[in-house]
């Protein structure tokens, strides 16, 4: 079996992130249709406390994330091509420790300040406090995949 170029690796990864954002798409597809349903008549009000909610969430997340999955691609892609995979695994794991607790502090931050954005709305609250905490999880799920995709 023949060594991938470099260009057939790349292509074979972007194949990987373009299939792995169309199945995504189409899970949350199929996630608003009974989601909906759920919610009868009060579907579009649902949807726009939803909307609102997720608005500020996305700013936290960006805030959370940093672009350091993205970072830690091409590092452990740097590393290991030159075989210092133990390198990789170390900046992996302090990168995780950075994650957590960058996601901490945003998650801390958004539930100590939802009643002061929720503009009055005491329905806000809650949300903001529920999409809160998934702060905790998703930067390091975030961390995951840029480590595999250094791998390619």
């Amino acid at each position: 079996m023949k060594e991938q170029t470099m260009k057939e690796k790349m292509l074979r990864g972007s194949a990987w992130m373009t299939a792995g954002s169309i199945i995504s798409r189409i899970l949350g597809a199929l996630y608003i249709i009974p989601w909906y349903s759920w919610f009868g008549s009060d579907k579009l009000q649902a949807n726009a406390l939803y909307t609102k909610g997720y608005t500020v969430y996305s700013i936290f997340l960006m805030i959370a994330i940093s672009g350091i999955p993205s970072a830690v691609a091409k590092q452990v892609a740097h590393y290991n091509s030159k075989n210092e995979y133990g390198v990789s695994k170390r900046l992996f794991k302090t990168s995780l420790v950075a994650l957590f607790v960058l996601g901490a502090v945003c998650t801390l931050v958004f539930w100590l300040i939802a009643p002061f954005i929720s503009q009055g709305d005491p329905r806000m609250v809650s949300i903001y406090r529920s999409l809160a905490l998934a702060l905790l999880i998703i930067p390091s799920m975030s961390l995951l995949r840029g480590y595999f995709q250094g791998f390619q």
